[in-house]
């Protein structure tokens, strides 16, 4: 054997580095060109009928829409009735690109029914999934079997049901590692033989590789044929199981795969008979380059299938680096088996190192961009299938490379004739890790992309609070609320409402209920009990999460259409959720107002989820638990929860929030109801009124427009105080006093009694005795009063009342009768009614909610919850959230102004002056060229500003600001005083 020396390493360096060098510039200049967004596999976004709901009208088709495009061909809907008879299946019609529909017989009947379906989208993948819908019976009554309608796993209602991506099975994925594997092969050994070609070999040696390379090459190629040939019988009968050659050419994978396989069998072919026909032995002939050829082709086809056909622009770029990652990959991966498979020494790996250099070098780029490309940064790589075995893939690839370049540096240590056999030893081990390699990038290629998806925070039941809904039997109504919805114990209450506002509801005599679901065997059953306020309750005990319904029972009533209540959430991966605590009083006298709050920040909360959660994605839960009124309940939830771990309190409602907020501690916590009592405390941010600021926006109010729009009217204002003196009652009146100190005007105090008498209450409201009325008190106290003085039409005219925050209340107007409705009342309001949030959330509460009903109370929670999200941006720790909202951005329009810096525990000090409208008795009709309103936050009216001015304590930049507040920006940060 002769002893001249190979071409050593360092002499191809400069040529095989600069060329690496061109081709990773090259890449870096295409990921620049590639599109910002990547589609998945298709995923159901809504159906019709809606899944998990019952529907009046039997439906006359399905139609489902998906995130991308789909092919109908290879996709189906199944429909099948309460028995398993098939109603509808076949492939649908495809809609936009995106729909497919499938048409229903007429006349379905009331029943429960099941629908399957199968998507195949633009990459070649399907995705299948299912879900149940109803048909009502006879005046709305529910299907026999209602409660399936939502599922086992199912925690919300219009669920999307179940959904599950087709990967492919262990087959597939050997299939298509073997035919990597294979393609690999081929080009490397073919570019091996070329690299070794001029080495000083016997005759002898030459002939044993070139005979071995022979045999190597035909199991390679066979390899190589049958994954392009697996690929494309898949692709063929992809979602109905026939093979439909339409159906592959109707795909961007589907051709891909086709001319794969038309390439790779045909230049195969041309080197089987360009060898049979040449006598050459050793070197490289005409067959190895077309054996070469077929390799590169192949591979280059596997990077340009798969999810760069999925890509909704960018395809070309998006090729070019995919065809430039699989071809890499070849010439690494292949040359390490040809050198291990063709006994290849020391001279060859030297041969050959320069070429799986600029090799790694190319693949790290690309892998960068194709990641880039395919993820949605450290979440999707920590938390999706993806992004997982990628990360195992790359940790693989740079132990593999390590060891590369370990044998590297041995053949630059060692003398050109060392007969160490510690190269070879290493390269065994590399080339089994690119093996696994390959292996890893055959399993990715089948998965969902990282990009796109859903996180923890966006999945499941993103609402949390409690369970909400709305029952009507025999012409009344009944809010439910399940608290606090979780699995374990739980708090139902019922509270009877009519359908009429104003009108008292009937006083049942008995409501029992009954609670079943899909998720657990049996039902729960439960009779509940008369508690304050009118409110029915009953402790229940649900064994698990999922859709439950609630049949309930009222008095001699039949018993009514069941109401499906939202228990728990259903975790699939991700990290753990954080939890946000609210007491409120929601068996007691304050479910209506607490029950509403609960409605407003689980919006609030569900909003926040949708937008990605906080701290890596993570969900925010809100925990609503019912206090029952009791301030030491109230202490003792608030205590449980921060041991747990609860990182918030948010708006605590009712007769308990006061020791809600004392037993917080370094809790932030946020108020946003006006009854709750004022608390000091540091991380405590009041989003409800300053009752001290209220008294003097009052003041303000009444100097600014009382002598103008009154002339000669008593420069007197007349403030009637509450039965029961609270301490921002106190307030109230201490800041009305200040606000007219140095005025001509008067403040005259008249006893809380002065409302249990009507003429004296009459007196305090006479136009002729001051400029305004105050009314300051409860409620439950004044409106009768009102509502009685009003009915007896007093032969005056009586002149502005103005009501405090606290009395900011669509119940209190319509109870207090025809002063209410006639527009007699004004109260002063923290919230902006007519902002952008609050339309917002006035917009959603019905459809995230069906039967449930905005109110200012709702508006209060759901401002509250926007207020804690501000806190949350930068961190679930509570000095981070301290920080963020001691002087937070403007974080809502639906607020006039938040807390000031130095008085964050006090509350809003800038106030608006509002007045309820309603439908007067003698309207025009609408067709007759009248006016018509929407009612929201009432039946048949709306809530309105009354000034275009804001009033309170003097605010640099507030002082005066126009009613609805300016769009809120970016950034723009609220004036302190």
């Amino acid at each position: 054997m002769s002893t001249s020396r190979p071409r050593a390493l360092g002499e191809t360096r400069p040529r095989w580095s600069s060329t690496a060098a061109a081709a990773v510039l090259a890449l870096l200049t295409l990921a620049l060109l590639l599109p910002a967004t990547a589609s998945a596999h298709p995923s159901l976004v809504q159906s019709a009928p809606l899944g998990g709901l019952s529907s009046e009208r039997p439906p006359a088709a399905v139609r489902l829409a998906f995130t991308e495009k789909v092919i109908a061909r290879g996709s189906s809907i199944e429909v099948r009735g309460p028995r398993g008879a098939r109603i509808a299946s076949g492939r649908p019609r495809l809609e936009k690109g995106t729909v497919l529909s499938a048409p229903l017989p007429a006349g379905l009947r009331s029943a429960v029914y099941d629908v399957r379906w199968v998507a195949l989208g633009a990459d070649g993948h399907t995705t299948s999934g299912s879900f149940r819908f109803g048909v009502s019976g006879k005046n709305g009554a529910p299907p026999p079997g209602a409660e399936r309608l939502a599922g086992g796993s199912s925690t919300g209602l219009g669920a999307r049901g179940s959904e599950d991506v087709q990967n492919e099975g262990w087959f597939e994925l050997a299939v298509r590692w073997l035919g990597l594997l294979g393609a690999a092969t081929l080009l490397g050994g073919v570019l091996l033989r070329r690299r070794t070609r001029r080495l000083d070999r016997s005759a002898a040696d030459r002939d044993r590789e070139h005979r071995r390379w022979q045999r190597i090459a035909v199991v390679a190629l066979a390899l190589s044929l049958f994954g392009a040939a697996e690929a494309v019988a898949v692709l063929a009968t992809a979602g109905v199981g026939d093979p439909s050659f339409a159906l592959l050419t109707g795909n961007g994978n589907g051709r891909v795969a086709l001319l794969r396989l038309v390439l790779t069998a045909a230049l195969g072919a041309a080197a089987l008979v360009a060898r049979s026909r040449s006598g050459r032995v050793g070197g490289t002939d005409r067959s190895d380059v077309l054996l070469g050829l077929a390799g590169a082709a192949s591979l280059a086809a596997y990077g340009l299938d798969g999810h760069v056909q999925g890509l909704d622009g960018g395809v070309l770029v998006a090729a070019v680096v995919g065809a430039a990652h699989g071809l890499a990959a070849g010439v690494w991966a292949g040359g390490l088996l040809a050198l291990l498979l063709l006994g290849g020494g020391r001279p060859a790996i030297r041969a050959y190192a320069p070429l799986a250099i600029g090799a790694v070098a190319v693949l790290s780029v690309s892998g960068v961009v194709a990641a880039l490309r395919e993820l949605d940064g450290w979440y999707a790589l920590r938390w999706s299938d993806y992004g997982r075995i990628l990360a195992v893939k790359v940790l693989l690839a740079l132990a593999t490379v390590a060891l590369g370049w370990r044998v590297t540096r041995k053949l630059r240590a060692d003398a050109p004739d060392a007969a160490s056999d510690a190269p070879r030893r290493i390269l065994r081990v590399e080339a089994l890790g690119a093996v696994a390699i390959l292996a890893l990038a055959a399993v990715i290629a089948g998965l969902v992309p990282g990009r796109g998806q859903p996180t923890a925070a966006q999945q499941g039941n993103i609402l949390g609070g409690p369970a909400l809904a709305t029952f009507a039997t025999g012409g009344a109504l009944a809010r439910v609320t399940v608290a606090p919805a979780e699995p374990g114990a739980n708090v139902l209450a019922v509270l009877p409402a009519t359908l009429k506002e104003g009108t008292a509801a009937r006083a049942p005599k008995r409501i029992t209920a009954r609670l079943r679901c899909a998720c657990a065997k049996g039902e729960i059953r439960a009779t509940l009990t008369r508690g304050a306020g009118g409110t029915w309750s009953a402790p229940v005990r649900l064994p698990a999460s999922g859709a439950w319904f609630a049949y309930l029972t009222v008095g001699d009533e039949d018993e009514a259409t069941p109401v499906a209540l939202a228990i728990g959430d259903v975790r699939d991966g991700g990290p753990a959720p954080r939890t946000v605590v609210q007491t409120a009083d929601l068996s007691g006298a304050g479910n209506r107002t607490c029950r509403a709050h609960a409605q407003g920040a689980s919006l609030a909360i569900g909003r926040l989820n949708a937008r990605g959660g906080i701290d890596g994605h993570r969900k925010v839960v809100l925990r609503t638990v019912d206090d029952g009124g009791s301030p030491e309940r109230a202490a003792e939830i608030v205590r449980e929860a921060r041991d747990d771990g609860a990182i918030a309190l948010l708006s605590p409602c009712g007769a308990g929030s006061g020791g809600a907020l004392r037993a917080a501690g370094d809790l932030p916590a946020v108020v946003g109801e006006p009854g709750t009592p004022i608390v000091e405390g540091k991380r405590i941010f009041r989003t409800a009124g300053d009752p001290r600021s209220e008294g003097i926006g009052m003041a303000k109010f009444v100097a600014e427009q009382g002598p103008t729009s009154r002339p000669g009217a008593p420069l007197v204002i007349t403030y009637v105080a509450p039965a029961r003196p609270t301490a921002a009652s106190r307030a109230r009146l201490a800041g009305l006093q200040e606000g007219v100190r140095g005025s001509r005007i008067r403040v005259r105090v008249l006893p809380g009694s002065t409302v249990a008498d009507q003429d004296d209450l009459a007196r305090a409201i006479d136009a002729r005795n001051q400029l305004v009325s105050v009314l300051d008190g409860d409620a439950a106290d004044l409106a009768p009063a009102l509502r009685r003085l009003g009915d007896d039409r007093p032969q005056f005219a009586n002149n502005l009342i103005v009501a405090p925050s606290t009395l900011l209340d669509e119940r209190f107007i319509v109870d207090s009768g025809s002063l209410g409705r006639e527009g007699a009342i004004a109260p002063f309001s923290e919230v902006q009614l007519g902002s952008r949030d609050a339309e917002a959330y006035a917009n959603i509460v019905g459809l995230l909610l069906p039967g449930e009903r905005p109110s200012i109370a709702g508006l209060r929670g759901y401002v509250a919850g926007l207020a804690l999200t501000e806190g949350l941006a930068d961190g679930s720790d509570a000095g981070d959230v301290e920080a963020r909202l001691r002087r937070p951005k403007r974080f809502t329009d639906a607020l006039v102004v938040p807390w000031r810096a130095d008085a964050r525990s006090a509350g809003a000090p800038l106030f608006q002056l509002v007045q309820a409208t309603f439908l007067p008795q003698n309207l025009i009709p609408q067709q007759a060229g009248g006016s018509s309103f929407a009612g929201r936050f009432f039946v048949d009216g709306a809530w309105s500003p009354l000034q275009g001015r804001s009033y309170g304590p003097q605010i640099q930049g507030f002082e005066s600001s126009p009613a609805p507040a300016p769009p809120v920006s970016p950034g723009q940060q609220y004036p302190t005083g």
